[in-house]
């Protein structure tokens, strides 16, 4: 059975649907071992959930790869 974050994610972003369900959260802990995350554990009814937040550190990266990002596509899609 899909968890949460990946049956939202699913909704949210139709390509996230291709995402392997065991992609997901080893990308998450290695984000979080670089410092680009900040992870907490909290008990929700009788489920053990884990929440991550980006820190800022990773904040400024994702600001960053958005601005390449964009750049990048600016290019592509420019008129001539």
């Amino acid at each position: 059975m899909r968890n949460d974050l990946t049956r939202r994610a699913a909704a949210e972003t139709p390509s996230m649907m291709r995402m392997i369900r065991g992609s997901l959260y080893p990308m998450l802990h290695g984000l979080e071992r670089r410092g680009y995350l900040k992870s907490k554990q909290e008990l929700k009814g009788k489920r053990l959930r884990r929440t991550y937040r980006a820190t800022p550190k990773g904040r400024k990266a994702l600001e960053a790869d958005t601005d390449k990002a964009q750049e990048l596509f600016g290019e592509l899609f420019e008129d001539d």
